[in-house]
């Protein structure tokens, strides 16, 4: 933000369009991390290399699984027992 407003700037004096403007600006820089190219940019290239399909509404993404560990039940009477006898 330093960029495009001074330090110590009164965001209330700014309108909507003007920080609307600049956050456009931000968000359509070239990146380095993405070979100098920007956001949006690195999204259609990578769109056009393997294109996102929807899921759609009614697939299930995650299953309910069954735990893979032990019951701690009898464990759990060892220790109520315990503090039964103090």
């Amino acid at each position: 933000m330093e960029d495009f407003f001074k330090k110590k700037t009164n965001f209330d004096d700014i309108t909507e369009e003007e920080i609307l403007k600049v956050q456009n600006e931000i968000n359509n820089r070239p990146r380095e991390i993405f070979g100098y190219l920007s956001v949006l940019e690195m999204y259609e290239k990578l769109n056009a290399e393997n294109p996102w399909n929807s899921t759609g509404i009614d697939k299930v993404l995650y299953g309910k699984q069954k735990r893979n560990w032990e019951s701690n039940k009898n464990r759990n009477l060892f220790f109520k027992k315990i503090g039964k006898l103090k």
